[in-house]
């Protein structure tokens, strides 16, 4: 997909996203958005006790959600399901923090062997923190299982909202329980698949 212009709005990310054919369409076009978070406000649904899973558009290609973060919220160490994933900040701040699972050996694993160790329930293998990023308005992220595990964090002192791209949807993965070290299979959901209505204006 060649000649993308900036994309500051929505329905054209929606657009240019319904022709993406592979991973270097979707990478074209990740670096190519300005957006205004404003447009993203009909997507924001809150909860005290956990973040929100927002869906704005979705097919068999790709998936598209606003996740709203409220003060110190954070998800659990997770996996993608060995789909590509991209984050972009449109308000507040968050921490990507990277995982790598190790066997008894000290040997990191691999994709195929992080895979077996999950699906098996090894209880011989460890986790171990890797690099940290801090997304700012405007900045994107990139992960894969080829990469490693993370978890986000809202670091901001008061709520963040992030939208993100998975290609292809991601039905449910696997997070790891730091309580009992242990890999657990996780559905995943959403808790709003409309925008709310936006206020009408009065005189």
């Amino acid at each position: 997909m060649n000649n993308i212009p900036t994309i500051n709005d929505l329905d054209h990310l929606v657009d240019f996203l319904n022709q993406c054919r592979c991973q270097q369409d979707f990478i074209s076009l990740v670096h190519h958005l300005q957006l205004n978070h404003l447009q993203f406000r009909p997507y924001h649904s809150w909860s005290q006790d956990y973040y929100t899973r927002n869906l704005v558009a979705r097919t068999d290609e790709y998936e598209l959600l606003v996740l709203c973060w409220d003060e110190g919220q954070v998800t659990p160490i997770h996996n993608h399901q060995e789909q590509d994933c991209w984050m972009y900040l449109l308000e507040g701040q968050i921490m990507e923090k990277q995982y790598h699972v190790f066997d008894e050996t000290g040997q990191e694993l691999h994709l195929e062997q992080v895979d077996q160790a999950i699906l098996t329930n090894q209880q011989a293998i460890s986790i171990k923190e890797g690099s940290h990023t801090i997304l700012n308005p405007g900045q994107a992220a990139y992960i894969n299982d080829d990469i490693a595990l993370h978890a986000l964090h809202n670091i901001h002192p008061g709520r963040s909202v992030t939208l993100h791209l998975y290609a292809k949807p991601i039905n449910e993965c696997y997070v790891y329980s730091q309580a009992d070290s242990q890999f657990k299979r996780r559905y995943l959901s959403y808790h709003t698949t409309q925008p709310a209505p936006l206020p009408i204006a009065t005189d």
